[in-house]
């Protein structure tokens, strides 16, 4: 699999290839940095930045969480919500923000000894940091994904499990569900308002 940073017309050439490169390069780095914390990423197999190209490792027989969660089924939701609070604290241990966490950037796969794996994706808009506040709006962007994804019935059992299991495995767990709370009061704000 390939992913490829466009150019963008209206900006200027070279401002526009310095930015593409960066971002490129910021993206591998990101990924490699996953691979060691041993978080599930696809492995990068050839970085091209001429002509901004990353190729990646296909991952075969997956399917996006946000298709997974949407499947008609009477599965039991709670490994994969663990799974993806467990992938979260990981990141946030090594001082990753995804920029993008939402249950389209997760992959879901079964394997055949009934073993489910997931996989991070899309980290064109990640960073490092190690602040309360940016590991806070990582939570709230898959918070505000899981309400528009899920059933209603369903929402808040899955989010839950997932904070519990983030909770058990992030070093600053409690500060940053703090934050989250007054991420979330200013989002609410933020969308009253328009």
């Amino acid at each position: 699999m390939w992913k490829q940073r466009v150019v963008k017309k209206y900006r200027h050439e070279e401002l526009d290839q310095r930015i593409r490169t960066r971002r490129l390069f910021q993206e591998a780095r990101t990924l490699l940095r996953c691979r060691k914390l041993q978080i599930r990423v696809p492995a990068i197999y050839f970085i091209d930045p001429e002509e901004s190209i990353l190729v990646m490792q296909y991952i075969s027989d997956s399917i996006v969480l946000k298709n997974y969660l949407n499947q008609p089924s009477n599965r039991d939701i709670s490994p994969i919500a663990m799974r993806v609070g467990e992938t979260i604290a990981k990141l946030h241990n090594g001082a990753i923000i995804h920029g993008d966490l939402t249950t389209s950037n997760f992959l879901v796969v079964h394997k055949d000894n009934d073993q489910t794996l997931l996989y991070l994706i899309d980290f064109g808009l990640s960073f490092y940091s190690n602040t309360e506040e940016d590991k806070a709006v990582d939570l709230y962007v898959l918070e505000r994904a899981i309400l528009t994804t899920m059933k209603e019935n369903e929402v808040g059992y899955f989010w839950e499990k997932c904070i519990e299991t983030y909770s058990k495995h992030a070093k600053d767990a409690s500060k940053v569900l703090q934050r989250l709370e007054q991420v979330r009061r200013r989002g609410r704000k933020l969308s009253m308002i328009g």
